[in-house]
């Protein structure tokens, strides 16, 4: 039953019966023969079950190594946020708690959670072993799929933390929010657990038993004692009367906008990963490359100067903090889970010609979307899109060069790499390569040299300011001109991301990296249906995109 955040009184018996109840689990399972014979029955017949299914299908197998891989918490994580703030914002039915105190409450919740996790490693001295570490003739993902890293064993299985932080959610949206969470809960519950109990690193009951029996007194406490009500609200009225501009924020953050647009940033840094693929290129192809160069504009000396003065309230106010914090959030997201979880750079090694067919799509549909919205048959339009045509081709037609490793030509090469990023259809670290500085600023960076970081983070934050004021001026005076030009930047760079073609790459720290590509017709070598598709879906999410956008721009006017 839901109960209203500020209600909670003492309320004995209910604490008394989940107290007990939490006791008898674990006495069942630890001290009672006959139940845990029980038990012991359950988990070895859910293991055997789940990880036989692991033997038959290598797809199968994939699938479940990439959720028990650690970055995979991750997006656990971050569902499980989201509902929270959905909580927060949102409430429940009759719910008298204000936003704040319910941000609060989300807080505290994760705090609490996080103690009573960290309380049981240390106090508990219970040793189990994980399934893969007892029984025989057991398949371990990290031996059948290589590729990924995965967790599929535990020295020290119970009670599991995944199961008691997932319960203690879980169990606090039921009893708090009410039955609109219920589903959701139930799919990323599912997503939390189910990972380390199909991989072998937890038995079943490490989550029925252990963390239930650490769940069910914690939410007991918050739920049936009035003291957590009581923190709640005065944190809430602490922050209200310090920061009165807190749920205001939390607010803008966090609505369908702000989800876009981190969507839109996720998609932004699964392109920068791309070799040859330019992150300005998707952010012009999902409508918000002008805003976010006038996002970078507001970054200026003004700015610079209230942040050092420690004006921060005045500094955020000049910059859209509601675009550029969730556009930030969804980069840093994709590259995160994109090279860790789901390796970019395997999938390329071994899908070169789907992955590269997906944004040859994207690319190509775009180029035909805005061609049809600014070309005109005219010599002057048709000058503007063959000089970006030719300025592309050229740029991605270099080949590396042996340059001076002084400080003024390091400067000069960030100045270069930030402005190449900038423009759509170009690659920094493609540029970089073709500098042949790539290498050097990677060692720079690994080993903290300053004397090599200084010059090339200065050379990047004057061309990002310089080029992001000239290019946003340029669009502002000679739109049509600058966006015909950019058009023909994204033709001319098509070749490089043509699917069907040998690509050259140079190994650099033990990586691959781009450095040139020479474009075939395909043979019966190569996955040519596949390819096929997945242009024909790269052209078909570019559709998709622009028709929305266009259904909102109307809906805006009316």
């Amino acid at each position: 039953m839901k109960m209203d955040l500020n209600s909670p009184e003492w309320q004995p018996l209910k604490l008394l019966s989940m107290v007990l109840l939490a006791a008898l689990l674990y006495i069942s399972w630890a001290e009672w023969q006959a139940t845990r014979a029980l038990w012991d029955a359950f988990d070895l017949t859910f293991f055997r079950s789940v990880n036989d299914s692991l033997k038959e299908n290598n797809a199968w197998a994939a699938l479940w190594a990439i959720a028990n891989n650690r970055t995979f918490d991750t997006v656990g994580a971050i569902l499980f946020t989201l509902l929270l703030f959905a909580y927060a914002r949102n409430g429940a039915a009759h719910d008298s708690s204000t936003v704040l105190q319910r941000l609060m409450a989300c807080t505290l919740l994760m705090l609490i959670v996080l103690v009573v996790t960290q309380l049981d490693r240390k106090l508990s001295d219970f040793q189990r072993l994980s399934p893969t570490l007892v029984l025989d003739d057991v398949l371990l993902l990290s031996e059948k799929v290589t590729w990924i890293v995965s967790k599929d064993k535990s020295a020290n299985s119970f009670p599991g933390d995944h199961g008691t932080v997932s319960l203690c959610i879980m169990l606090y949206l039921m009893i708090f929010g009410g039955r609109r969470y219920m589903g959701y809960l139930t799919l990323i519950g599912a997503i939390a657990i189910l990972p380390r109990l199909v991989s072998g690193a937890h038995w079943a009951t490490d989550i029925i038993v252990g963390s239930a029996m650490l769940t069910l007194p914690t939410i007991g406490l918050m739920a049936y004692t009035p003291y957590f009500s009581r923190a709640t609200g005065w944190l809430a009225r602490y922050f209200e009367k310090k920061t009165p501009w807190a749920e205001s924020l939390f607010m803008g953050l966090t609505n369908k906008a702000q989800l876009y647009t981190a969507f839109k940033g996720m998609g932004i840094g699964v392109a920068d990963i791309i070799p040859g693929v330019s992150g300005s290129t998707i952010a012009f192809i999902l409508g918000i490359y002008k805003q976010l160069l006038h996002t970078i504009t507001r970054f200026n000396r003004r700015w610079f100067g209230k942040l050092f003065r420690l004006e921060w309230r005045s500094a955020g106010a000049d910059v859209p903090v509601f675009f550029i914090v969730p556009l930030a959030a969804g980069i840093v997201v994709a590259i995160i889970l994109f090279t860790r979880l789901i390796p970019m750079g395997y999938l390329l090694e071994v899908y070169p010609e789907p992955v590269y067919g997906l944004f040859f799509g994207l690319i190509a549909g775009s180029i035909l979307l805005l061609c049809h919205q600014y070309l005109r048959v005219t010599w002057r339009h048709i000058a503007y899109l063959l000089t970006g045509v030719c300025f592309g081709y050229l740029v991605i037609s270099f080949i590396p060069a042996d340059t001076p490793d002084e400080p003024w030509f390091i400067f000069l090469c960030g100045v270069i790499a930030i402005c190449a990023m900038l423009l759509p259809g170009l690659s920094g670290s493609f540029i970089l390569l073709v500098l042949g500085k790539y290498a050097l600023i990677l060692d720079a960076i690994g080993e903290l040299d300053l004397t090599l970081l200084l010059p090339f983070i200065t050379g990047c934050l004057v061309g990002l300011v310089c080029f992001a004021h000239l290019f946003y001026w340029v669009l502002q005076r000679y739109y049509r001109a600058s966006m015909l030009f950019i058009i023909g930047v994204m033709l001319g760079c098509l070749r490089a991301i043509w699917p069907f073609q040998e690509r050259i790459y140079t190994e650099i720290h033990g990586k691959n990296r781009l450095v040139e590509t020479i474009p075939l017709w395909p043979n019966a070598d190569m996955p040519i249906l596949l390819t096929l598709a997945m242009v024909a879906g790269g052209l078909i999410i570019v559709c998709m995109l622009h028709l929305a956008s266009r259904h909102r721009q109307e809906r805006m006017v009316r």
